[in-house]
């Protein structure tokens, strides 16, 4: 039985695990993030080395775990499990991490074999120790989040506190791009909800992290914000965010929905503001469009992002729709007549009347009719540009607008 470890910490405590029981250890918590883990690195087996790159149990490692009841095993227990892992190709001894009756955490050790009944006794009471460090862990990293959210909200903000508080963050003098995570539980409760959105905030921490030392992630309101330094040799900043973007959301899955907005370049502390702002309009488009996009650039989306904030403007107007669009629609109500739509269809084939018909199903000449029924009904005249574009902008908000 370990009794104490040098320095106290989760790594020492991995290593006198190892020691332990002869085999390499990871201490993981609720979420399967990596806490700690012990050496022979070189000598593991793939699913141990792809957890402790990303320092987080891979999503399809993890499936297999909760598709099996492996995890409520574990929980239940108070012994150690051992463990075969038929569909990885690996074994484990791994025991439940509790401080009463709540469950911290879990360790796992990578065995070859069923161990000896006396090393399976050791490393379940093992636990203890490991249980008061995660306990110091969880009181302090409690503390540095909180003071790191403040200081992430503050920076994004913006005004003269903006600069100290990107100062304490040690955010470097130099372009940075903001990304907006944002997490979708529809049917998940509350706090389970909760716990989704910091974990997967804590795993985009991670993941940038390693892209660049000096990034910083929080979860804010409903979001959680990234801010990633651009490297000195990346050509397109955006598309790099990009890139980041989509290598995090593959690494988590499908498990959680969730998307990311990508923010246009801040040359420096004082434009972060309004990049956080760019962020949240490119994460609206990306959840608009139904998942289809997970990620989305301001640069890119941009048009589709005024349109959504104009659609949200005529929706507050609290005078009745006027106009060629409202005179166009009352008269297919009225006449059960389909002006609105042979007016979108002329409008999306450049006027070609013939592939506009053919939109609509009906007869090229009967279509040349509702042209002009278009032009008597809504007093458009649709050789002028101008006209046309107001119509196809009106076309695009809600039918309660103006």
């Amino acid at each position: 039985m370990i009794t104490s470890a040098p320095g106290g910490d989760l790594f020492s405590l991995a290593g006198a695990i190892d020691a332990l029981v002869r085999a390499p250890v990871t201490i993981e918590d609720l979420t399967g993030r990596v806490l700690a883990f012990s050496g022979h690195l070189s000598t593991a087996d793939e699913p141990r080395v792809q957890t402790i790159l990303s320092r987080q149990v891979p999503e399809c490692y993890r499936r297999v775990l909760e598709e099996r009841g492996i995890l409520t095993e574990i929980y239940r227990s108070r012994e150690a499990v051992y463990l075969e892992l038929a569909e990885l190709g690996v074994a484990r001894l791994a025991v439940a991490v509790r401080a009463g009756e709540e469950i911290l955490g879990t360790i796992w050790a990578a065995v070859g074999s069923r161990p000896e009944p006396a090393r399976t006794r050791a490393f379940a009471e093992s636990t203890e120790l490991v249980a008061l460090a995660m306990l110091r862990q969880r009181v302090d990293a409690d503390v540095e989040r909180r003071l790191r959210t403040e200081l992430v909200a503050t920076t994004l903000d913006g005004g003269p506190e903006a600069f100290e508080a990107a100062g304490r963050l040690e955010l470097p003098v130099g372009p940075i791009t903001v990304l907006a995570l944002g997490i979708r539980s529809p049917g998940l409760p509350r706090a389970q909800a909760e716990a989704d959105r910091h974990r997967l905030a804590d795993a985009l921490s991670v993941h940038l992290s390693a892209l660049h030392p000096q990034a910083v992630c929080a979860p804010l309101g409903t979001l959680a914000y990234g801010l990633l330094p651009v490297p000195a040799a990346c050509g397109d900043a955006e598309s790099h965010a990009q890139q980041v973007a989509l290598e995090f959301l593959q690494r988590t899955g499908s498990r959680t929905r969730c998307a990311i907005g990508i923010s246009r370049v801040a040359g420096d502390v004082a434009e972060l503001a309004r990049c956080r702002v760019d962020a949240d309009r490119a994460l609206r488009v990306a959840w608009q469009e139904g998942g289809s996009r997970r990620v989305a650039r301001i640069g890119e989306v941009y048009p589709r992002a005024l349109l959504l904030e104009l659609s949200d403007r005529a929706r507050s107007e609290p005078q009745p729709p006027t106009g060629p669009l409202a005179s166009l629609r009352a008269y297919d109500a009225q006449h059960a007549a389909q002006l609105v739509p042979s007016l979108r269809a002329w409008l999306d084939a450049f006027g070609d009347v013939n592939a506009a018909a053919a939109a609509v199903h009906v007869h090229p000449s009967t279509f040349r009719y509702r042209l002009r029924r278009i032009r008597e009904v809504g007093g458009v005249d649709l050789a002028d540009p101008e006209q046309r574009f107001a119509i196809m902008l009106h076309l695009r908000l809600p039918p309660g607008g103006p």
